[in-house]
């Protein structure tokens, strides 16, 4: 059976090249097994599984894996600890798993254990925080232009002139993800000079408690706040909280990312002025297809002699009260509670 990739439309990927050196071990045995009967083992290492992303994510994977009757799903909740997802790397080349999904919590702690496994035959997808070392695959959302949206957004709100506030990701993360700079940019790039970014946050965990908390404080530092940027609709949400609390809903705009369903329903109740869009439903459903394909085909970094990780990126789009229904009539991933 050839695994399609339909839902790849839209996205692109990055062609990975071999280096002189590494001829030899391109060379080396691939061993595919038949993903229709063959019994396959998978494990999903999210940064936890708790939260509204890492819930999208795996309802992803169950959904494409309900068609491969033979294939175990296992999940880990490493609980945004990268030593426990080093373990747990480590128990699925002792158990001989077939296929990791893993979304990396501190990237270069993780990246040598993600070695292991693709040195062990295990073909490795990274899920949007990617590690420097080759491995079979990585699949990404566009952080980046998440940012440039949102800072072109706001600054249409404001006619190009507010005060801005940024909750970025964990510090751990930022080598690797890049909401903020991506924002950044899109306001030096367009000479956008009375958008000023006033504050900064990292927010542990991507947790919704905290950046309500940290906006809470930064409410009390700053009293004149006109928009929030936030790195997730996690830390949008937990915002919109801390800004409602406040009395200051009309006063504020927030700009989420990430297109979850809660924050969906608050842009269209008017809660929250919007977020960038990006379908982890149809990410993680494309990233299960092509682990699928690896483990088929027997293809990791290593038999492929890799230099450089294939990432696979999707897009981001704006998402306003303009266009949610839209999206909600549309979206797979806007019906996932």
């Amino acid at each position: 059976m050839v695994v399609t990739l339909g839902l790849l439309a839209g996205c692109s990927s990055a062609t990975p090249t071999a280096s002189a050196d590494q001829t030899e071990a391109s060379n080396a045995p691939k061993v595919g097994k038949d993903i229709e009967k063959d019994p396959l083992k998978i494990a999903f290492i999210p940064l936890s599984t708790s939260g509204v992303a890492s819930a999208l994510e795996l309802k992803a994977i169950e959904d494409q894996l309900l068609y491969y009757k033979n294939a175990k799903l296992q999940v880990f909740d490493p609980q945004f600890d990268p030593s426990k997802q080093v373990t747990m790397i480590q128990e699925c080349i002792t158990q001989k798993y077939d296929g990791i999904l893993i979304e990396p919590m501190d990237p270069e702690t993780v990246g040598k254990a993600i070695v292991e496994a693709e040195m062990a035959g295990i073909p490795v997808c990274t899920i949007n925080p990617q590690v420097s070392q080759p491995h079979a695959f990585g699949i990404k959302g566009s952080d980046y232009m998440s940012g440039e949206i949102a800072a072109e957004y706001l600054c249409k709100a404001f006619n190009d002139k507010a005060n801005v506030v940024i909750l970025d990701a964990p510090a751990a993360q930022m080598a690797s993800v890049m909401y903020s700079k991506g924002f950044n940019d899109y306001l030096a790039a367009n000479n956008k000079t009375e958008m000023v970014v006033i504050d900064y946050q990292n927010i542990d965990n991507w947790s919704l408690d905290i950046a309500n908390q940290a906006m809470r404080d930064l409410l009390t530092k700053h009293s004149d706040i006109d928009a929030v940027f936030c790195a997730s609709d996690d830390l949008a949400l937990g915002a919109v909280q801390a800004v409602n609390s406040a009395g200051r809903a009309d006063e504020i705009k927030v700009w989420g990312a990430g297109g979850f369903p809660n924050a969906l329903k608050a842009i269209q109740d008017g809660i929250m002025y919007g977020t960038s869009f990006q379908d982890y439903y149809t990410e993680l459903s494309a990233a299960t297809y092509l682990l699928l394909n690896h483990i088929q085909t027997g293809k990791t970094a290593i038999t492929e002699g890799y230099s450089e990780t294939p990432i696979v990126q999707c897009p981001a789009f704006p998402c306003t009260k303009e266009n949610v229904d839209i999206i909600i009539a549309q979206s797979r991933q806007a019906e996932i509670k």
